[in-house]
């Protein structure tokens, strides 16, 4: 019989009955923070510390996380300061429009941030806005100088508003590629009160065991659920080899798919593993295109694919002394799922193997279906992407935004093929031998 660990979930829950959301624990830091109006638990020392050291300096900050990693409750327990602490409103928005509708949404006469006055103000997507510095300036005299600068030309002050800039990606490199000046500055002054993190689930693998414990214990504690301390106890000893492969397992849907997880096996009164999504197990095959004059810049592209759980096909690496490589290249274009053309001033002027390749591409992209994706041209360094291949939407891939583009290509492209995740750090599978 297969070894069983049993999950500690009934102490989480008698402290919150017992009122303690945030009880101390031996390092000085609480054990955990608890979210009464969201019920979560965050437990995570350096997730802990950051939202402590937030509560603590009160000042505008800057938050980094992907979707579905709890900025929210982040803000929220922030918001909710420390036992003693007025518990301020939080406002969630998104920038998420053209520039015109943003300004009228936020900073219109009766806009968003006049109508919460003393909140805390989170936002979030403001990689969107890095080239709007008429957006950009009015959300940065709000921060610094806590002045509503209103679409109408009034100026309204000492408004109370706590401002918490948002984004999905890293904005450093970003900013320094394309960000207006007043993007750079506004980052600096968040950034210099407060670097704020949240962390993907994948990133926490070590602490599944801790998660599921907090999301049983969130179970029992919802109002709107029936779920009995009985339903808990069903369940409260998982496998040692099921937590072993939740431990490895992808997680695509982040801390949501763990949720769903904790209710079919409540429901089914058992640890039902096989209702994840299986991995997988032939990762995606994507041809890169490139010149020999830049090697070393494609070398790092070949590490990130690799590190992102894809198969790339560089000549390089992959012909062999005495294989007649013209036919080897075209026997990969023909057995890649994807083509990603690398562009530089160098390869774009130069004229040889990389032309060839690109008509090679182009006749093979006759035969997918249209809609799909199939050939990404990623741009190395700014230059002009070639007439043949203009048509294509390039991204660049020295830029973090064009990184998380070009991730979300190859996504659905493997999604379209069945292959294993993009982004996984972890896989079944081998790597192709062609």
């Amino acid at each position: 019989m297969a070894n069983n660990i049993k999950l500690e979930w009934r102490q989480l829950v008698d402290a919150v009955r017992a009122g303690d959301f945030e009880p101390e624990g031996e390092s000085g830091l609480p054990k955990f923070l608890y979210s009464r109006i969201r019920n979560v638990f965050i437990s995570d020392p350096h997730l802990v510390k950051q939202i402590l050291q937030a509560r603590q300096h009160r000042n505008p900050f800057m938050l980094i996380g992907e979707f579905g990693t709890g900025k929210n409750v982040f803000l929220e327990l922030v918001a909710r300061g420390n036992p003693g602490d007025d518990t301020v409103e939080c406002i969630d928005e998104n920038v998420n429009g053209t520039q015109d509708e943003m300004l009228e949404k936020f900073f219109g006469v009766n806009g968003l941030v006049e109508q919460h006055p003393g909140s805390l103000f989170h936002f979030d997507l403001l990689q969107n806005a890095i080239g709007w510095p008429l957006f950009i300036d009015k959300v940065h005299e709000l921060a610094r100088r806590n002045i509503l600068y209103r679409t109408d030309g009034k100026a309204i002050r000492n408004l109370g508003i706590r401002v918490v800039g948002g984004a999905t990606v890293e904005l450093e490199d970003l900013l320094q590629e394309q960000g207006a000046s007043s993007a750079k500055y506004l980052y600096e002054y968040l950034a210099t009160n407060q670097l704020a993190r949240t962390s993907k689930l994948t990133d926490q693998r070590s602490r599944i065991r801790v998660v599921l414990s907090e999301v049983l214990a969130a179970q029992l504690l919802d109002s709107r659920s029936q779920i009995s301390e009985e339903d808990i106890s069903a369940i409260e000893r998982i496998p040692t080899d099921a937590l072993e492969q939740l431990e490895q397992y992808h997680w695509p849907d982040g801390f949501y798919e763990i949720v769903r997880l904790v209710r079919t096996s409540l429901a089914e009164k058992r640890w039902v593993i096989e209702s994840l999504r299986p991995v997988p197990m032939e990762r995606l095959k994507v041809f890169v295109s490139y010149s020999s004059a830049d090697l070393s810049m494609v070398a790092e592209m070949r590490e990130w694919l690799v590190e992102n759980n894809i198969d790339p096909w560089i000549s390089a690496e992959r012909l062999l002394p005495g294989q007649d490589w013209e036919l080897e290249i075209n026997k990969a274009i023909h057995g890649s799922d994807a083509i990603v053309v690398c562009m530089s001033g160098r390869s774009i002027s130069k004229a040889g193997y990389v032309q060839t390749e690109i008509k090679r591409a182009l006749d093979m992209v006759e035969r997918i279906p249209e809609g799909e994706i199939y050939l990404i041209p990623v741009r190395l360094e700014p230059c002009e992407p070639p007439f043949r291949i203009s048509r294509y939407q390039y991204v660049d891939f020295f830029q973090p935004e064009g990184r998380s583009q070009l991730m979300r290509a190859l996504r659905n492209r493997a999604t379209t093929l069945g292959k294993a995740p993009p982004g996984s750090r972890r896989y079944i599978g081998t790597q192709s031998k062609a």
